[in-house]
């Protein structure tokens, strides 16, 4: 083959990496690595590798996903949740203002040779590998070395839509994953809470109406069945007023302790107060 046909050839095969890799950055590429971006597993298919307990990745494994949560507001500290069309997984960046490298649409390509892999709060997480000592089920990567070495990001966008479900539809294999639960309102018979428990720098405490974001606040849909929303009291809208008429609220789903509650329950953890918006069926 002549030069010029190798070289085609060659061209040939560099755009059709990419376009397999959906249009990653190459810039972020490091030399000689383009072709591990191409995802060989499944989130679905991580999350069964775990067995109760923390472990970590020794082969070439790669998954990918599409951002879904952002920390523009505060309730999202250090962190982002990506979803493939299988599973979703929350990436412990270790970073703040992450809305700004990884935006809500972004793809991203995530190399776990050398990561750490556990379940918290019901979420797949990807992360280091915490110490002995630590509370952490995974480590947050920190920083940004570490973050350009295992992840890869894309520059185009794509619409992220949640997958709307009914309290009673949900189960623990979705968490991680964006959600809208239709049709719900705010419990008031005081077993809602305030204050921000889930960062653990304050205490909870009872709640009185009108209630507000902070903390955990229990909804209810026309069947009875219960879902909670956790906002941190760093969140921008934490001090904004819960609505009390009937809406559709969209987070990323958790399950785990709600203070004051016992047991374990389906937690939604907005991006902002956007994502609860007036239910108008009601009035139809």
């Amino acid at each position: 083959m002549s030069s010029v046909g190798r070289g085609i050839k060659y061209l040939f095969y560099i755009c059709a990496a990419v376009l397999l890799c959906g249009c990653y950055n190459s810039t972020r590429l490091p030399d000689g690595e383009g072709a591990e971006l191409h995802p060989n597993m499944d989130l679905a298919e991580l999350r069964k590798l775990w067995s109760g307990e923390t472990f970590e990745i020794q082969d070439d494994v790669v998954v990918g996903g599409v951002v879904t949560s952002s920390d523009k507001e505060g309730n999202f500290y250090q962190t982002f949740t990506i979803s493939d069309n299988t599973g979703a997984a929350e990436i412990m960046a270790g970073m703040r203002d992450l809305h700004n490298p990884y935006p809500v649409g972004c793809r991203i390509a995530v190399r776990l040779k050398g990561c750490a892999v556990g379940v918290g709060q019901g979420v797949l997480q990807i992360g280091m590998k915490p110490e002995s000592y630590s509370n952490y089920v995974v480590d947050y990567f920190y920083t940004k070395v570490l973050l350009d070495r295992h992840i890869v990001s894309s520059d185009d966008i794509v619409d992220v839509a949640p997958v709307s479900v009914a309290c009673a539809e949900l189960n623990v294999e979705m968490c991680g994953t964006l959600v809208r639960v239709e049709g719900v309102q705010l419990v008031t018979d005081g077993e809602v809470t305030t204050e921000n428990v889930q960062d653990g720098d304050k205490q909870p405490e009872t709640s009185q109406l009108p209630a507000l974001w902070a903390g955990y606040q229990a909804f209810a849909d026309a069947d009875g069945d219960r879902i909670y929303t956790y906002t941190s009291s760093y969140a921008s809208f934490a001090a904004e007023r819960v609505p009390t008429e009937l809406c559709d609220i969209t987070g990323i789903l958790q399950y785990g302790p709600v203070a004051g509650v016992s047991g374990e329950r389906f937690i939604l953890k907005m991006r902002s107060d956007d994502d609860c918006t007036s239910n108008n069926s009601a009035a139809m």
